[in-house]
């Protein structure tokens, strides 16, 4: 396959779609702060999205504080999450998703008056739409055990506790509440230990889109943590995961199935699909507290009721912190992955879709990413908590949400599914809080047409969004560039390869003005300096050919670069990589987020494998 653009043909809303807000919280809106939705296409033809709402929001603040700590010193960068007075709203629409109507007259549709356990007022912190097969919809939640963060902070609680469920229906008007509240998985209600035990010191928190088998058993991923009856302050690390399952259509949630976490491993935030293979289940798990950098990965072969050690799945963790991924599979057979696309920072952005086939998906190989939404304010405040429906007439619909400086926004965006494959390499920057850094394409300065892609900083960034389907070697990647100004110091990569989904780096071409003006290379071994100054002020051509999983070859104006020995003889032709396994990511631009302004053009970029 060969894919190639010179940028005279992409729109803006080819590299990111057209977004509806269902809400924004701005200075004068009356809800404060939102978080984590879900979403349902309902039989009844409208679309439901439920997600956090609150209208006090005590700790939302611009400065985080050591009031805000926990026992393990998070900061939650002053987040409403875990506030007493977090709530849970619900919207509708009717027209496929462009206009959006507040459920329950305009108010939240779960509140603690709904019911709850705890003699203490704690936050209502997540919720998931199902509607079962019996005809009655339903938003499952949890509401987090109070009083985890101290007697200074006794409104202030999070991470699991109880999981309800409440029935809600349209009336004709509005969708309202329709039942009272019901327990379905109790606070410290005994679960599985894997080793045909129970545990009695957990508390779950439900997060993620409850799943139908072929056997038509029900499976809730959910994710826990140890507690006490009164904590008092005392608050344990999220770090477990397991699937809750209904045998009876949702009625009754009996059994429980430990997936793996530790101490050490602190898994959390399931999703989970069923493969073509009956039975045959693959998860995937965010992982945080710094114990790693990557998606965790897990397959059962029993219907969920077992499952092999957690593996790294090497998919963007936004770095050691992380957020919740969101799995699902096709009427067609492919899968999705949505998430945030960071391998190098904490922050919380590039909102992307990773899709794969049947192969991909029991191989670990993701064919396609493509960038949805770069939003952005800060390492928690980014774009995440996605969701994906497949919709009407081959379209998808997708709900996240974002955050600008003095803005939370909650998303809706509608794709036609082959929209994924429109473009050869896109946008995909680190967090930038008001977008200026990101690389955009301008008229008037070409070496071929009369459009290029620039770079006017170092925090930009753009990804090769099918880099990740070439097979057959020798893959080939062909760019002109034209280099008008350096940055004074920060690193620009030319060329970034890296495999296992992006988390590890094969090799690098790059510009490092701190060193010098020459064209450097990371290769294994380390940086090594090829002594061919860069260009500036005119067109330069650049070819690499990855020769197999270990080598590659690289041209400068058709000229074949070659790196010296001591002796000043040729060294060699071929340079090794970092890496031994199939490269499936290309990067152009930064992976740091210190600004450093410079001027960078990309006049036409081409990769395939095969060979020309």
């Amino acid at each position: 396959m060969i894919y190639k653009t010179n940028f005279e043909n992409e729109k803006s809303n080819d590299f990111i779609p057209n977004t509806v807000r269902i809400y924004t919280v701005d200075a004068y809106s009356r809800n404060r702060h939102q978080q984590v939705p879900s979403m349902l296409i309902h039989s009844n033809g409208q679309i439901l999205v439920s997600c956090r709402w609150d209208e006090v929001a005590k700790s939302q603040t611009n400065t985080a504080t050591a009031s805000f700590k926990n026992l393990f010193g998070e900061l939650l960068e002053a987040s409403a999450e875990g506030d007493a007075t977090n709530e849970q709203a619900l919207y509708y629409s009717k027209d496929n998703g462009n206009t959006w109507t507040m459920a329950n007259d305009g108010n939240p549709i779960i509140t603690l008056k709904n019911g709850t356990s705890f003699s203490s007022p704690s936050s209502i912190c997540h919720s998931v739409l199902f509607e079962d097969e019996f005809g009655d919809t339903w938003l499952y939640y949890t509401i987090n055990q109070p009083n985890t963060w101290g007697s200074d902070r006794p409104d202030r609680s999070t991470g699991g506790g109880e999981i309800r469920r409440i029935k809600i229906q349209f009336d004709g008007d509005t969708w309202r509440v329709a039942s009272e509240s019901e327990i379905i998985w109790g606070f410290m209600q005994p679960v599985s230990d894997r080793c045909g035990g129970f545990l009695y010191d957990i508390r779950l928190a439900c997060i993620n889109k409850i799943t139908k088998l072929s056997n038509g058993s029900l499976l809730m991923p959910v994710d826990g943590r140890s507690t006490v009856e009164h904590p008092k302050g005392a608050y344990w690390k999220m770090n477990r995961c397991w699937f809750l399952e209904s045998r009876d259509g949702g009625k009754t949630w009996p059994y429980s199935h430990f997936v793996g976490g530790s101490d050490s491993m602190c898994l959390c935030e399931p999703t989970v699909v069923e493969t073509k293979k009956p039975g045959h289940l693959i998860t995937y798990m965010r992982i945080g507290y710094n114990t790693g950098n990557q998606l965790y990965r897990s397959v059962s072969t029993d219907y969920g009721k077992t499952w092999l050690p957690p593996e790294p799945a090497g998919l963007p963790n936004t770095s050691t912190s992380g957020t919740k991924p969101f799995l699902t599979r096709l009427k067609d057979g492919l899968y999705i992955l949505f998430q945030t696309n960071e391998h190098y920072r904490t922050d919380r952005t590039n909102m992307s879709v990773f899709l794969t086939d049947e192969e991909g998906i029991w191989n670990n190989k993701w064919k396609l990413v493509k960038t949805i939404g770069m939003e952005s304010d800060s390492k928690w405040k980014g774009s995440c908590y996605g969701w994906v429906e497949e919709g009407s007439s081959e379209n998808l619909y997708l709900t996240y949400v974002s955050f600008m400086p003095g803005f939370n926004y909650l998303n809706f965006v509608s794709i036609p599914f082959k929209w994924l494959y429109g473009t050869v390499i896109e946008p995909n920057g680190i967090s930038d809080r008001y977008g200026n850094h990101i690389p955009r394409i301008v008229d008037g300065f070409s070496n071929i047409g009369n459009k290029s892609l620039m770079f006017s900083n170092t925090r930009g960034r753009v990804i090769a969004s099918q880099f990740g389907s070439l097979e057959n070697f020798p893959f080939y990647i062909k760019s002109e560039i034209f280099v008008e100004k350096l940055p004074e110091s920060q690193e620009f990569h030319l060329l970034l390869i890296s495999t296992n989904n992006g988390r590890d780096l094969s090799f690098s071409v790059a510009l490092r003005p701190a060193e010098n003006n020459n064209i450097w290379l990371f290769i294994n071994g380390g940086w090594k300096d090829s002594k061919i100054p860069c260009p500036i002020g005119k067109w330069f051509s650049m070819e690499c050919r990855i020769l197999d999983n270990t080598s590659f070859s690289l041209e400068i104006n058709g000229i074949e670069v070659n790196i010296l020995n001591k002796a000043g003889k040729n060294k060699s032709d071929k340079f090794f990589m970092n890496t031994s396994t199939i490269p499936d990511t290309m990067i152009i631009g930064g992976t740091d987020s210190d600004s450093d302004p410079c001027a960078i053009y990309f006049d036409s970029i081409e990769y395939g494998d095969n060979d020309i």
